[in-house]
């Protein structure tokens, strides 16, 4: 295991069937390795995904990416606009408030909201009904794609119901929801989208009673200087922009670490290809030694399992 190291490049020999991957290690070295196989465990969301918002580069505040941002009690005081309504934008604007900060959040496009008890419990629900891990497991990964989207439906109903007070008040606040593609809710956003949702730990009524306000961004214009300005011409002054605005895709990391070449070669990484499998996950791609895994816990233990077993095959088969 090294930690604070950083794969700097990697390139595949066809004749050798081996990688050549660079990594910088903590110390500045540079560490040249020649394995078979690479996996890139590195989640779903990778490179920052920066806008082009009008006027954002004339503002004279601090501007960071959700991802850059660490705690609350370094912006106690200060006034924040966070561009983004799903679970980091939601976060940081929850942690921003409790250190004193006055925050508005801008939404963009509308979210789907869950509770986190009982709505989101109750996606995985297996978990507390079967006799043991192993065969809630088993459950997952038996279930067809069309059944699972169904099954998405089925549960976005029974959520509609949980929830309906909740997203009642939020939509009275003017904050904007929806239950996914088709009413298929928040899973299917994670599994198509990566995003997308926000599961309520607090943020959503802290929203609804004002202390955190809310502005749609159809209704500005663009930043200033002092901020972000409405289509009224008036200006919500800001000292902070946090874009809470997601990441590029995985095949962009693929791209920056690897190439055009390999990138364009494996193709569109997560969401579902036409067979009703996760695209390049958890699977051979088109790349050969280039594996990937991600999603939440329980998707990268179940799943890891699957990936071994191919990566002990092929390592066997070259011995």
């Amino acid at each position: 295991f090294w930690g604070s190291s950083t794969l700097e490049h990697g390139a595949y020999d066809e004749d050798s069937g081996t990688w050549e991957v660079r990594i910088r290690r903590a110390d500045g070295s540079v560490r040249v390795l020649r394995p078979q196989h690479v996996v890139l465990a590195t989640g779903v969301s990778g490179i920052p995904y920066v806008p082009t918002l009008p006027g954002l580069d004339e503002f004279q505040g601090e501007v960071i990416h959700s991802s850059a941002y660490t705690n609350g009690a370094e912006h106690t005081g200060k006034r924040v606009i966070v561009i983004g309504t799903g679970n980091s934008g939601h976060d940081v604007a929850q942690d921003l408030h409790a250190n004193g900060a006055t925050v508005t959040m801008v939404q963009r496009r509308s979210t789907t909201v869950a509770s986190i008890d009982p709505s989101a419990a109750a996606a995985d629900a297996s978990y507390m009904t079967a006799p043991t891990i192993e065969d809630s497991d088993l459950i997952g990964l038996s279930v067809p794609y069309p059944d699972m989207y169904a099954g998405s439906q089925a549960l976005t109903a029974t959520m509609k119901e949980f929830d309906q007070d909740l997203v009642a008040a939020l939509e009275a606040a003017g904050f904007r929801t929806d239950y996914g593609e088709e009413d298929s809710g928040f899973q299917m956003k994670y599994m198509t989208r990566g995003g997308g949702y926000y599961l309520n730990v607090g943020c959503a009524e802290l929203i609804i009673s004002q202390e955190i306000g809310l502005i749609q961004f159809a209704d500005a214009d663009g930043f200033t200087a002092q901020g972000l300005r409405m289509s009224d011409g008036t200006v919500v002054e800001a000292d902070l922009v946090v874009l809470a605005t997601g990441y590029q895709s995985q095949q962009e990391g693929v791209r920056r670490l690897m190439g055009d070449e390999v990138a364009d070669a494996v193709g569109p990484i997560w969401g579902y290809d036409d067979e009703g499998e996760v695209r390049n996950m958890w699977r051979r791609t088109a790349q050969r030694g280039l594996w990937f895994s991600a999603g939440n816990f329980q998707m990268c233990r179940t799943y890891s399992k699957v990936l071994a077993i191919q990566l002990r095959q092929d390592l066997d088969a070259a011995r």
